[in-house]
């Protein structure tokens, strides 16, 4: 697994610069990583990507919804985000 902590783009409630796509095993994946944001700046994620936890909470199987809910934040504030690269990827 890859570890990622990023920080959160410049607007009330940002995110992290990430598309996420879940798949019928509950799986979600990154769909889209964003130009100019903070994924894109990291370097260490790619698309097809698992996401295992988001700041130490496992969420493997949770709906997206709840993803978001975890992942947006004020302007300023980190996140870390554990995912683990695709075979192949």
């Amino acid at each position: 697994s890859k570890d990622m902590i990023l920080g959160i783009g410049d607007q009330v409630q940002a995110g992290v610069g990430i598309f996420f796509q879940q798949e019928g095993d509950g799986s979600v994946y990154v769909k889209t990583i964003v130009s100019g944001g903070s994924a894109e700046r990291d370097g260490s994620v790619r698309v097809g990507d698992r996401i295992l936890a988001v700041d130490e909470r496992q969420v493997v199987g949770e709906p997206l919804a709840n993803l978001r809910g975890l992942i947006l934040g004020q302007q300023g504030s980190v996140v870390r985000l554990v995912f683990e690269r695709r075979e192949g990827g």
